[in-house]
């Protein structure tokens, strides 16, 4: 496969990296800044974050390997546990779409801060990450270009 065709190299998937690279940094940061900017922030980055990984090329696996996460559970909590404090009594919100919900009358509570360390951990992304990591290696390997 040659380095152009090679789904690492399009635009699309270099803008999904960044984006997912700006993603995490700013988690694994979170509450170096006050409330308002990390709102401010967040309320931007996700959506971009959402509208890069729709746009990622397909790829298909030569492999059926199970992957490994990269993201243990300390660092996890890390992340979830910084964006609670930033968020205080606002981290909390009712979930109405759980499938419990309808036949409660007690509300269901959902977190901000495990949504977002959900995104920051998210095996799909990942997985798709390994893929295209693999992709650009095999490339590497058959026209002998070592920067990947």
């Amino acid at each position: 496969m040659e380095k152009e065709e090679n789904p690492i190299y399009e635009r699309n998937t270099l803008e999904f990296v960044t984006v997912a690279l700006e993603y995490c940094t700013f988690v694994e940061t979170a509450g170096n800044t006050g409330l308002f900017d990390f709102v401010d922030k967040a309320t931007k980055l996700l959506p971009l974050l959402y509208l890069k990984a729709s746009l990622l090329p397909e790829v298909e696996s030569e492999e059926e390997t199970e992957l490994e996460l990269s993201v243990s559970e300390d660092m996890y909590e890390s992340v979830r546990s910084r964006i609670a404090g930033l968020l205080g009594e606002r981290d909390s919100y009712l979930e109405t779409f759980h499938a419990d919900m309808r036949y409660s009358d007690t509300p269901i509570a959902a977190f901000i801060s495990e949504n977002l360390a959900d995104v920051y951990q998210d095996k799909e992304t990942r997985k798709l990450c390994k893929r295209l990591s693999l992709c650009a290696a095999r490339t590497s390997k058959n026209t002998g270009d070592s920067n990947y």
